[in-house]
């Protein structure tokens, strides 16, 4: 356990062990030993394995070894703002921490204790309001950023790459819920598609796009224009959605071993076109590890080392 005293320095108690007295961690003081080089304590926070993570008044971020042999010991330090450091905010998932301060709001990456420029956000951004809090989403991808006016702001840190293609047409992931659509051969200006959630899979065909999580997949027409973006079919399936792939008019999906293929658009006969492969219940010839769709056919293969194909005409 770690407690902040008033600044100056930290208590760290080992609650494992009662026998074991506390310890006070203190830093580098002034050239006149009155008070800390760095400032004031203004917030810590573990990471990584007996580290800790301090933020000081005066704009820096230091890295501090915990342990019994080396206690104390600094193993990164920087200044990252040039007159204050007002918060900051540790993300575990990618390594990355995130400092208030005078300037503006910035992301150092403590592996190696360097800022990621591109990510720096001024203070212009947050309406030059004082930034009081920053919060982290757990898989560091939302830094959310609250001011002393009381304003809350969401800045996207890091976004999912996923892209997919189909002969000339080429998806990608453009925004949390949106996909651009590009026709390699045309060379036009990519289409944009609002999506109804963010997906973690994606599949292009030649008139549609997939998206899906977990075992909802959305399809939506390519459109010029991005004209009539709602999804034309939303389907729920039996297990998580490994892989999607389209064609003109047929999506397969592969799931829990097995593949299903059905029209994409809706009509009175999708249900006699929809079928499962393989049929077979037992042994490893039953279970699928992959797919791919052409215009005319299916192919997947089995764990057995097998391949099939299925003729869609």
């Amino acid at each position: 356990v770690s407690a902040n005293l008033n600044g100056k320095s930290l208590l760290l108690y080992n609650i494992v062990d009662e026998k074991e007295d506390p310890m006070e961690l203190t830093f580098a003081p002034k050239e006149n030993g009155v008070g800390c080089k760095y400032g004031e304590i203004i917030s810590h926070h573990w990471f990584e394995e007996g580290s800790l993570l301090v933020g000081f008044s005066n704009g820096y971020l230091l890295s501090v070894s915990t342990g019994a042999k080396d206690l104390g010991e600094e193993k990164n330090m920087a200044r990252f703002h040039p007159s204050a450091l007002y918060t900051f905010a540790y993300n575990p998932h990618s390594k990355r921490a995130a400092t208030a301060g005078d300037d503006g709001v910035r992301v150092i990456d403590t592996r190696d204790f360097r800022e990621s420029k591109k990510d720096f956000i001024p203070a212009e951004e947050v309406e030059d309001g004082r930034v009081t809090a920053l919060c982290w989403s757990p898989d560091g991808q939302i830094l959310t950023v609250g001011t002393a006016a009381g304003n809350v702001y969401n800045f996207l840190a890091k976004m999912s790459v996923l892209s997919a293609s189909n002969k000339v047409n080429v998806c990608y992931l453009s925004s949390l819920r949106e996909l651009s659509v590009v026709d390699c051969g045309r060379r036009t200006k990519p289409i944009d598609i609002t999506l109804k959630l963010e997906p973690a899979i994606i599949a292009v065909g030649a008139k549609h796009v997939a998206a899906g999580m977990n075992n909802r997949v959305y399809y939506h027409r390519i459109t010029p224009n991005g004209a009539g973006q709602a999804p034309i079919n939303e389907q729920e399936y039996v297990g998580i959605v490994k892989e999607v792939q389209l064609n003109h008019a047929f999506s397969v999906i592969l799931t829990d071993s097995k593949a299903m293929i059905h029209p994409i658009e809706p009509s009175p006969t999708s249900q006699s076109q929809t079928k499962t492969f393989p049929s077979r219940e037992e042994g490893s010839m039953s279970k699928i590890t992959c797919v791919a769709l052409t215009d005319e056919f299916l192919f997947y293969g089995t764990e057995a080392g097998t391949v099939e194909v299925f003729f869609l005409g």
